[in-house]
């Protein structure tokens, strides 16, 4: 998995995957849907994930490891 941010958005991506799981802000809450990534998005590491959003990703990564990648 890679993970890219542009901006409050951020993007992961799966190994030759052309789309993406994007989440963005929306108020004090994270929205999750599938995007493209974005073309100004860059590669990002996870210590820059807002703390908000770094246990939500974690859970996420951790439930598609376990379940397999959900187009």
């Amino acid at each position: 998995m890679e993970l890219y941010t542009e901006g409050e958005t951020w993007y992961l991506t799966g190994e030759g995957e052309a789309s993406a799981w994007r989440w963005r802000r929306e108020g004090e809450a994270w929205a999750l849907d599938r995007a493209t990534l974005s073309s100004g998005a860059v590669r990002a590491r996870l210590e820059e994930l807002p703390a908000s959003l770094q246990e939500e990703l974690l859970a996420f990564a951790a439930r598609a490891a376990a379940m397999g990648t959900q187009s």
